[in-house]
């Protein structure tokens, strides 16, 4: 089982890889950006997914372009043996972050980052395995999170309102005990995902709260942050 499971994750791989190189001429050509390519199996269902973008965004007749032109050319080749379904779509609001363009992309926009393990991001015992916040920087090994305190203190569950008054409460509690500056820095081999999150309106005046509430009775000094910062030289 383990074999089969490991031969069709190599031809997926092979495919994927594949079918990047027979797009990159199309993609040039009209000045689309390649976001992502996967080939997975769904059911007794094979799919081929593309996910292209482009300053401004994709259209329908954009994906229709791009679609006509690699399926002539999977075809020549007689790539993919067993039959498969064809998408190509826009990434859309949620887009995963893999490439170095789509860290570029990221950079400065809000995004929910999950990790392999629960880790203490912010040095205060408390253990999180996802958050939320604005992707700051980044570099080969590590990324630089701009935390929203709401999703650090109370992890989002479904249907939940996001950044309560109690989320915004537990935040400065955090923040009080252990002065942070609020960034996170996390090595990239420790991230199971990282994709753009609908941005909450929220975001920027639940920190405040958090941050006026603690500096009414302890100001935090510039010092005791332990965040890097930026990784630009």
């Amino acid at each position: 089982m383990a074999e089969k499971k490991n031969s069709n994750k190599g031809m997926a791989e092979k495919y994927s890889a594949r079918t990047i190189e027979l797009l990159e001429p199309i993609l040039s050509e009209n000045k689309f950006q390649m976001v992502d390519v996967e080939y997975v199996t769904e059911g007794e269902e094979n799919y081929l997914r593309i996910y292209i973008d482009k300053e401004g965004g994709i259209s329908l007749d954009d994906c229709e372009i791009v679609s006509r032109a690699v399926e002539l050319k999977l075809d020549e080749e007689n790539l993919i043996k067993d039959p498969y379904i064809l998408e190509v779509s826009s990434p859309g609001l949620t887009r995963k972050l893999k490439s170095e363009n789509d860290f570029k992309f990221g950079k400065g926009k809000y995004v929910l980052v999950m990790l392999y393990k629960p880790e203490d991001i912010a040095g205060n015992g408390n253990k999180v395995k996802s958050f939320c916040g604005i992707l700051e920087d980044f570099d080969q090994e590590k990324v630089v999170v701009s935390v929203d305190m709401s999703s650090l203190a109370k992890p989002a569950k479904k249907g939940a309102k996001k950044n309560s008054k109690t989320a915004q409460k537990k935040a400065a509690e955090l923040l009080k005990e252990h002065p942070w500056d609020g960034k996170a820095l996390v090595k990239r081999s420790d991230i199971s995902l990282i994709r753009l999150e609908i941005n909450d309106d929220d975001f920027n005046s639940s920190n405040k709260e958090a941050v006026e509430e603690i500096s009414l009775e302890e100001p935090v000094s510039e010092d005791s942050s332990s965040g890097n910062g930026s990784f630009e030289e």
